[in-house]
């Protein structure tokens, strides 16, 4: 009702109840979504001063939709973010800075910009989590009582966290870190607890660094790979491996664990309980255990940039199956049930009549001569299919595909609007044999 007032007078009224105090919440909150779509400046400062209140309840629903009302006027994203900057770091709780986070990353508009903007300003790089056997209890009883193990997998999936950049969920992801399939199955949920507040606490054997100093004043960190008379091989976080001299190494000592501290400082406590659900369920819970279909668990995406749409705009969608210099992929790994999410972000529509496609690709390896079937989950009328860069009829579930022995690569573009879901692929083998990325 309040979003639906009108007029000057309608506009007054708003502007009464997003500034009063004694009003709930709620309804403070409903007349600044109101206010943000003709005063978007005016609207941030007044939902800002709800979270910068630590005696102010928030409610993550109601802060939510206000946030993405107002993030999707156009200059929202930046009146929000002065708004926050405007403000001091003791007018904060840790809690609300997390609330608004969470608020911002579940809008379409979205930027790490914005959220750094209220990392700042509310001093949250300094308010991480500690681990202490309250919050322990805490957690454990609202992951038992609330956790969504769906919505963690989400969380679990976010870029910034790292998780998949180190972790591999069977075959999908890269693995650095321990492999995570039978966490849930092997694990108790105060030891995972531990090892995501305080990773260095409980580092797993085999994963610990080792810190060396080499002869230049370089500290080098990782783990140990491998070692011979000449020297030694270390797996750093990023997933490179670096070979050392063992002449250059002054001094070589243990370090801590290859998970960095903190990463789940920003994570508000609903959301580290729905991780927490998540890799408590893994290997134990039906629906979050991996299956043994052979499905392609990794991909790689292509990336939407300017020079790639200006690129396939310039020619056609058939040079996705090159190596054109103008186009940049990057790792996509599955969800535990081997399906993987397309981000919107990343379609492409170079002409007003193409529908929005996302591109995805894989290398296959044939160690055997033969014929498999290519089983998708969406249906084969939604999707466009390359073969070692040559253009094919999508094979449909009954289709053989013949391969020789060798490298081969698949690229399936992917029109999200005739989609539900993500994209999942399992290869049959019918006498070939093949090994999945």
């Amino acid at each position: 009702a309040v979003a639906e007032l009108g007029g000057d007078a309608g506009r007054q009224r708003v502007i009464q109840l997003s500034a009063a105090p004694d009003l709930p919440a709620a309804l403070r909150l409903a007349a600044v979504s109101a206010l943000s779509r003709f005063e978007p400046q005016d609207a941030a400062r007044r939902l800002v001063s709800l979270y910068a209140s630590p005696e102010q309840p928030v409610a993550i629903v109601d802060t939510a939709d206000a946030v993405k009302v107002l993030l999707s006027r156009q200059a929202g994203s930046e009146a929000l973010k002065q708004a926050v900057s405007a403000t001091r770091p003791e007018q904060w709780t840790p809690d609300h800075a997390r609330e608004l986070i969470a608020a911002i990353r579940g809008s379409s508009q979205a930027n790490d910009e914005l959220v750094q903007a209220v990392v700042l300003a509310s001093g949250l790089e300094n308010a991480g989590w500690k681990l202490t056997p309250e919050l322990t209890n805490r957690l454990t009883e609202l992951v038992k009582t609330g956790g969504n193990a769906a919505r963690g997998q989400e969380v679990y999936r976010r870029e910034k966290l790292q998780c998949v950049q180190c972790h591999a969920i069977g075959k999908s992801g890269v693995e650095i870190g321990p492999n995570l399939v039978s966490l849930g199955g092997s694990a108790q949920l105060d030891y995972i607890i531990e090892s995501m507040i305080d990773p260095a606490a409980k580092a797993k054997e085999g994963y610990q660094t080792i810190s060396v100093l080499l002869d230049s004043g370089e500290i080098v960190n990782g783990l140990q790979k491998s070692r011979t008379d000449d020297g030694l091989q270390l797996l750093l976080a990023d997933g490179k491996l670096r070979s050392i001299p063992l002449d250059a190494i002054d001094d070589m000592r243990e370090g801590k664990s290859l998970m960095p501290a903190g990463l789940v400082d920003q994570l508000t406590e609903r959301e580290l309980a729905d991780l927490l659900a998540f890799l408590s369920s893994l290997g134990r819970d039906p629906e979050f255990t991996v299956d043994t279909r052979n499905m392609i668990r990794n991909w790689q995406v292509l990336e939407w940039s300017d020079a790639a749409h200006r690129r396939l705009n310039r020619t056609s969608f058939d040079t996705v199956a090159t190596d054109d210099s103008a186009l940049s992929w990057r790792l996509l790994t599955t969800r535990v049930d081997g399906s993987a999410p397309l981000p919107a972000s990343n379609a492409f529509k170079p002409h007003a009549g193409v529908p929005p496609t996302v591109f995805v690709k894989c290398t296959v390896k044939c160690v055997q001569a033969g014929k498999v079937q290519l089983l998708f989950t969406q249906p084969v009328e939604a999707l466009s299919f390359w073969l070692d860069g040559n253009a094919k009829p999508t094979p449909s579930a009954d289709q053989a595909i013949e391969l020789e022995v060798g490298e081969h690569q698949l690229i399936v573009g992917v029109r999200i609007e005739q989609i539900n879901g993500g994209l999942g692929c399992e290869v049959k083998q019918l006498d070939a044999v093949v090994e999945l990325p």
